[in-house]
């Protein structure tokens, strides 16, 4: 993917590992990735696994280490991306010019939250994952917008 220098990556990420964990798991429990506004948004409590959770954090810090050295290897270019920040017209807007697209091609998302932004109420066991967050210092990922 990132072996042509002319290619311009886009890496999103989102710094709230558990909420990317937990909604990964959400969808694979419901079926439903991504909901788009005026779909049927589906969700259900899931389970904190701390060991999982853990294999997890260190596997997607790693891939995204791992990507961006790649590109920087083969003097690609790469614009990184927050998931908050994409959610957003004015996210939209710097990844379109980045990649040297009108910028005035997509204004607005189109895809709907699905998931609640109180993390901790995604697990049938949220007093497990407040604990585990606690341990590692990371009290702050409880919020969808942190």
């Amino acid at each position: 993917m990132a072996a042509n220098p002319r290619w311009k990556c886009i890496i999103l990420f989102r710094d709230n590992l558990l909420a990317t964990y937990s909604s990964g798991l959400i969808a694979a429990a419901t079926g439903q990735g991504i909901a788009h506004t005026g779909d049927n948004k589906l969700t259900k409590d899931v389970e904190f696994k701390p060991d999982e959770f853990a294999r997890f954090v260190a596997k997607r810090t790693a891939e995204f280490e791992n990507l961006k050295q790649l590109i920087t290897e083969n003097e690609g270019e790469y614009i990184e991306t927050r998931y908050l920040e994409i959610s957003t017209a004015a996210g939209i807007k710097r990844v379109l010019e980045f990649v040297g697209a009108d910028s005035n091609l997509l204004a607005r998302p189109t895809t709907a939250k699905r998931n609640t932004s109180t993390i901790l109420k995604r697990f049938s066991n949220p007093a497990q994952a407040e604990n585990y967050l606690k341990d590692i210092g990371k009290l702050e990922w409880a919020d969808a917008t942190q």
